[in-house]
Order: C-alpha cells, then structure tokens, then sequence
C-alpha cells in the first residue's frame, strides 16, 4: 500500500503544480501534458534554493502552492489582455476540450507506454523498498534523506553532504527534492520514495515529450498520428530509460535525459519561427519564452551536463536552419554582402571557440604535466572493442550490460530496422534531414567512447566523461524518432488507400497499425535481458553478500535503529559493508554518507583509528566532539575487498579490539555496536 500511495504522490507533485500553471499559460492537448512535469520540477528546484536562501525548511506544499497561485494570477491576467496579445490569436486558440478530444489518442499512448515501461522495470527492481547496489544510487538514497532530515534542498547546499563545512558548490537537487518531497508527503522511506520518484518522473518526462517531440517534426496531419507512434515504439528500446536505473545508478541524471525530447521539441518550434520569418518578435511568444525558460531551470537542476547532449542533438539543426536562411536570402543581391559578412564573423568566432576548447582541454587535463592518455581510464571509459563493432551495437540499439560492459545485450531488432528506414527516407527530405545528422553523431560519439581509447576519442566525449552509457540514451531518441518518421510513413501510405469518408476503415487502420508498432517493439527480446540487469543491482540477497552493499540482514537491522539510536544521534561504520544505509533505511544520521568524500578532521581520525581509542587519547576526543556513540559493522563489503575501503579499516579494527565497542543489536553478520572506550 505505501508503494501505490508513494507512486500517486509522486504523479500529483509532478503533474498538478506544473499542469496548473502549462494550462494558465495557454498550453493545450499533448503540449499541456509534457510541459506540465518539467514546469513542476523548475518550480520545485526553485525553490529549493530559494528556502536555502531564507533559511526555510523546503516543504512539498512550497513549490506547490506557488505554481498554482502563480496559474491563478496568470490565468486571470491573459483574461485582461487584448484580443491576439498572447501566443495565439484567440479566434483561433482551440479550447482545453477541444485540444483534449484532438489529442486523447496521442495522450492515451503516452498512458500506455509510460504505465508499460513503468511496470517492467517495478518487476526489474524486485521490490518497492530494494535499494540500488551500486556505487552512485547510495550517495543519492542519502541526498534525499539529507534533505528530509535537514529541511535544505538548494541545489548550492547537497554537495555538503560529501564535503562538509564547505562553500556553496553546485550539485543539481532536482530529482532528490522530488523524492525527500514524496516522504513527506507520505510518510513512506527513503527506498520507497526513490523508486517511487524514478517510476513517476520517468512516466511524465520521457514518453509525453517523445510524443510532443514527433508531433513537431513531421509536418500536416501526420504529426497526430506520430504523436501516437512515437511512445509505443519507446515502449521497446530498453537502452533508455530502463537500462539506466543498472548503471550508476544516475537518478538525476536519467531525469535530465527524460526532459531532452520537450526542450528538442521546443528548439524545433523555434527553429520553424525562425525558417518562416514571421513579424512577430520572439518576446511577443510569451508561451514560447516561459516554456523555454522553465524548461532550462528543470534541465539545469536536474543535471546541467544533459545540455551538453542537447546542444550535440541540434547542432544538425542549426546548420539545416542557417543554411536554409542563407540561400533564401543569397537570392536577393543587396543581402549577399551582409551573409558574407555574417560567414566571416561566424567563422572568427568558431575559430576562437575551438581554441577556447583547446586551452580549456590543455588546462582542464593538465597536459603540460600529464598527457591526455592518463585521463578518463577508469571502467565506464575505457573501450572493450573496436569502433566497428560498438557502431553496429549503436545501429543496432544492442547497448552493453552494465553489470559487465564486455557483454552485449540483446538488440531491438524491430526498432533498428525501422530507424535505418527511417534514415532514409529523412535523408530524401530536406525538414528532416538534420534528423539523420544529429543520429549519425550520436553514434559516432557512442562509439568513440565505447570502441576507442585515443585522445581524440577522450577529447570528444570528455564532456560526458566518456562514459558510454550516458551516451547511448541519445543513440536510442535518434533512433525512435527515425522509427517514428518509417512507422508513420507506412501507415500513411495505408490510409492513402483508404477513401476518406471510410471512417471505419480508417480507425481499423490506425489501430492495426499502433498494435503493429507494439508488435514490433517487443521483438528481439531486449526487455527481458535489460530487466534482468536491472533485477542484479537492486537484488537483495538474503544473508551472503557476494559483493553487494547490502543484505537483508543487515536491511533489517537498519530498520530497527529507531529502536536504539536517539533521532539526534550519528551513526559510524565503514560505509563499503552497507553502514552508510543507516541514514537512508534507518532514519539515523551517518557520519560516512557515502563511500569517498572529503571528510572533518574528526571523522577522519574516527575513520583510520577508532579501532585505537584505548590507547590514542585524539580518538575518544575526537569521538567526543563527534557526539558519537553508535556503530554499525558487518564483514561484507560493495565489490568484495576494494582497496578504498581501507581508509575506514580503524572501524573494522574496533569491532575486533575488546574493550572497544559493546554489541546492542544483530541480524547474521550484521551488528550495532555502541562505543563504551571513550566513557
């Protein structure tokens, strides 16, 4: 039950506040439906930095009650201006009913696709209270539980959590508000409320925005019918969303992806408002500008670094658009003179550009002392085969297994074969062709960072870290938007056939043809391999780790520290043997919120001697100004025996030194300890 009432809290955060104010603005239909979660998210992040500001404690009903009260004042106020002040005419401003019945097939399939992707990887996970064994889901469980207990939410605050005592550091806060925002209003954990976050932005961001996205690019009345295709072909690309939640796990990070295809969908509309020249001045767009602009706040604190993959997406666009603009207006004489001067100064700044990136690339790496081949050489950088391979993995939408990147998971067979069609039909139409460019990159850059160790390879990709798998999301939206543009084709060749009056004949199409597309995005068996490599990093096993973080011991002795550990108090352990839990499962404060992190003097004499506190007089007065009392042990550690661990080895050393430590509590191998050496 507090799973269901977890997932409908989160649906309301995400779908009310930010539905408000999309429709007080003058949204409708599909547009209304994929803005209304990001609008939600910017106001919500907002104000996280905003109460950090005044010293408040961030609540849920905040960011809330504002966007309605701000739909309100909007709302009333377009009520005020003259006929055709706003976006749209109002003679030709559909009605919210109308734009509903207009659009009710395109918002069903984004229902069905969201609830269907939603339901396998809720399967995929195991469990509403399992927690993700992975290095990155244990510093974001306990980011939510940071802004639970500490009421501080700014985006310029969470990176204290790592780094206490220091400045105002920007780590986006986005998708950590939306979950500590879930607990309080719910009550549920800290686990249940993460994947009860994941489940629901994904659900509103992904597949409303894909849908959103295809209705702008294809042009006339088969935008509706690509409105409706686009989210059931997503259904099958398990490279994106799902496979996500198995590697990191990079909950804001798979946020920020989920709002790429409505900040694409907005930059394809502006680029048309461009294309068309039209008198109207961009501020006169007041639609356009607020959706952009809450659109970037969402994107920013969610995780800026995914603006980098927009910009990599439209660079195609933007040289479609400025090439376009360019030969309509070389036709008229007297505008030659000022394109070439307009090519001349955009070349002198691509060339400052390029050696601003080259110093910022010397600098950054620090190349003078240590090459360019001494970065980026950790597990999700380095490549395990050639680029021949890893771009034929990207056509062919086979991403790599997370949980052993030398394996390759089964390929969407249907959904590749319909981008390749879908390639070359865009390639035969001068709107669409940038789609193809901006496909081509992406798998260029996915194979750069999967298929080759080089500098070069390492300077093209470094903006993602080159870490191949937060490339292959924007590998699996090119694809399915070139699905969409072949799936769409062919159903419009169908209908084509079709009298126009034969209504019925004409539904019998259009759903045989949506059952076709599902058909065909199930084909291959990716889902079942991607589910299972989710079901490995969330798996709870029951007594022996084998090199998770965590068991089911030890989750249930950390579920009973309220019954020992005053609220107040702070929790030791080496946080590799899942200690660093207490916080996000227990509810108790731990002193090592992650597993790296620079830590207080104190912490650190704690970390490397506790084990010493009879003997060294600085680690019980260290302990003392800590105010710490609590430890909790277990023998199993994240990856076995990692080298990292050993700066906690005075913690593991006091558990084994009598006199030390006095056991309260114990479930298998796992123990709560109190510290009875310090007095």
């Amino acid at each position: 039950m507090s799973a269901a009432v977890a997932l409908i809290a989160g649906l309301a955060l995400l779908v009310i506040p930010g539905g408000a104010l999309a429709a007080a603005i003058g949204l409708r239909g599909i547009r209304a439906v994929a803005f209304a979660a990001p609008f939600s998210i910017a106001v919500m992040s907002i104000f996280g930095v905003v109460d950090g500001v005044l010293d408040l404690r961030f609540a849920w009903w905040h960011p809330a009650l504002a966007a309605v009260a701000a739909a309100l004042v909007v709302a009333a106020a377009r009520r005020r201006l003259p006929v055709g002040a706003g976006a749209i005419p109002r003679g030709r401003r559909p009605s919210a009913g109308a734009a509903l019945r207009r659009d009710l097939p395109a918002i069903a399939a984004v229902v069905i696709a969201s609830a269907t992707v939603s339901v396998i990887g809720a399967i995929a996970i195991g469990g509403a209270d399992h927690v993700s064994q992975s290095y990155d889901g244990l510093f974001h469980l306990n980011a939510v539980a940071w802004i639970v207990d500490t009421g501080d939410a700014s985006s310029f605050h969470l990176y204290r959590i790592t780094h206490p005592g220091e400045g105002n550091e920007f780590y986006p806060a986005a998708w950590h508000a939306l979950a500590a925002s879930i607990v309080q209003l719910t009550g549920s954990s800290v686990p249940v409320a993460a994947n009860a976050a994941w489940v629901t932005s994904t659900a509103t961001l992904w597949m409303p925005g894909l849908a959103l996205l295809a209705a702008e690019i294809l042009p006339g009345a088969s935008r509706r019918r690509a409105a409706v295709v686009a989210p059931l072909l997503a259904i099958g690309a398990g490279g994106f969303p799902l496979l996500l939640l198995a590697w990191g796990t990079l909950y804001p990070t798979g946020m920020a992806y989920a709002l790429l295809p409505a900040g694409l969908a907005l930059s394809v509309r502006f680029s048309r408002w461009l294309t068309l020249r039209t008198r109207r001045r961009l501020a006169g767009d007041p639609v356009m500008v607020t959706s952009a602009a809450l659109w970037l706040a969402a994107s920013g604190f969610s995780h800026p670094r995914s603006l980098f993959s927009l910009i990599a997406l439209l660079l195609p666009l933007v040289v479609a658009t400025v090439a376009g603009a360019a030969r309509r207006l070389w036709r008229h004489r007297a505008q030659r003179r000022r394109i070439l001067l307009v090519a001349a100064a955009s070349t002198a700044v691509l060339i400052a550009a390029v050696t601003a990136g080259a110093v910022y690339v010397y600098r950054a790496f620090d190349v003078a002392q240590r090459p360019i081949s001494d970065h980026l050489n950790g597990g999700p950088a380095t490549a395990r085969s050639g680029l021949g391979a890893t771009a034929l993995e990207a056509i062919g939408l086979a991403p790599l297994d997370p949980n052993l990147d030398t394996r390759v998971l089964a390929p969407a067979i249907g959904l590749a074969l319909l981008a390749i069609v879908g390639a070359v039909l865009c390639a035969r139409s001068a709107r669409l062709r940038w789609l193809v460019g901006s496909w081509a990159l992406a798998v260029v850059l996915f194979s750069l960072a999967a298929g080759s160790n080089s500098d070069l390879a390492k300077i093209a990709t470094g903006l993602w870290y080159k870490d191949k798998f937060r490339l292959f999301p924007l590998v699996v939206l090119t694809a399915v938007l070139l699905a969409t543009v072949a799936a769409t084709a062919i159903i419009d060749a169908v209908l084509r056939r079709v009298p126009a009056g034969d209504r019925a004949r004409r539904r019998l199409v259009l759903v045989a043809g949506s059952a076709l597309v599902v058909l065909i995005t199930a084909a291959g068996g990716q889902l079942p391999a991607v589910a299972s490599s989710i079901g490995v990093v969330f798996d709870l096993p029951d007594h022996q780790k084998n090199g998770a973080l965590i068991d089911r011991d030890e989750y249930r002795l950390l579920e009973r520290l309220p019954n020992h550990v005053p609220r107040d108090a702070v929790v030791a352990g080496n946080p590799w043997n899942g200690s660093a839990l207490s916080w996000a499962v227990g509810g108790r404060r731990t002193l090592f919120p992650h597993l790296t992190g620079i830590w207080s003097p104190d912490a650190t004499i704690v970390a490397n001697s506790l084990g010493e506190a009879q003997s060294d007089p600085a680690v019980c007065a260290a302990v003392r100004r800590l105010d710490l009392e609590w430890v909790v042990a277990d023998p199993g550690l994240l990856w076995g025996s990692p080298p990292e661990a050993s700066f906690y080895a005075g913690i593991d050393r006091a558990v084994t030194t009598p006199g030390v430590l006095e056991l309260v509590d114990h479930q298998g191998d796992a123990a709560l300890y109190r510290i009875v050496a310090c007095g």
